[in-house]
């Protein structure tokens, strides 16, 4: 990640960061690079914080952002009950795939995208295993975010509506459990 340039098409999303930094406003770039990126713009401003704007904090961001994705990939391995052996396997064949090792290190969507996304899917999954309304509250904001980074995002909390609903059947109260994330998320997106 060193180095003060961009690489790939980072420079575009860089520029939004830039733009927040130095004007307070969000500028999200138009045309081919449009995305929410909301969340990955904030993330990679609170990085840029300490010493201004610079493509180096931005791909430290991505850097921090992709280990963050990897201890959720962990995470999720053993909320669905695999072993640690085998969750440490999977989690490596994640860590050490050449694309997200290289998208790791730049400031692109992918990799911030991944990590609230799976993030998103251990509170959704120990929701499901626990009917904890704290791990569904959890879940649908790192949906929302992830949703915030990526608009394909709100397929996340939309993939846990039909697994509950397939799970447990139709019922006012899992109808309700069902559609309120993906909904709540429709909404922040729509806003």
């Amino acid at each position: 990640p060193a180095g003060e340039f961009p690489t790939s098409d980072d420079w575009s999303y860089g520029g939004a960061v830039k733009s927040l930094i130095e004007t307070g406003r969000m500028a999200v770039p138009a045309g081919w690079a449009y995305m929410t990126l909301i969340v990955q713009v904030c993330w990679g401003a609170l990085f840029c914080l300490p010493f201004g704007f610079s493509f180096l904090a931005l791909h430290i961001s991505s850097v921090v952002m992709g280990a963050i994705g990897i201890g959720a990939t962990y995470a999720l391995f053993r909320e669905c009950r695999i072993s640690a052996v085998w969750a440490l396997l999977g989690t490596a064949t994640v860590a050490f795939n050449p694309l997200y090792f290289h998208l790791s290190c730049i400031f692109m969507t992918d990799v911030p995208f991944y990590a609230m996304s799976v993030l998103s899917a251990v509170y959704f999954v120990r929701s499901f295993n626990e009917t904890s309304r704290q791990s569904l509250f959890i879940a649908t904001v790192l949906g929302i975010a992830a949703t915030l980074i990526r608009q394909v995002g709100i397929l996340v909390p939309v993939s846990w509506g039909m697994a509950t609903l397939w799970h447990f059947g139709i019922s006012r109260r899992t109808l309700t459990k069902a559609v309120l994330p993906a909904a709540t998320t429709l909404v922040v997106l729509l806003l």
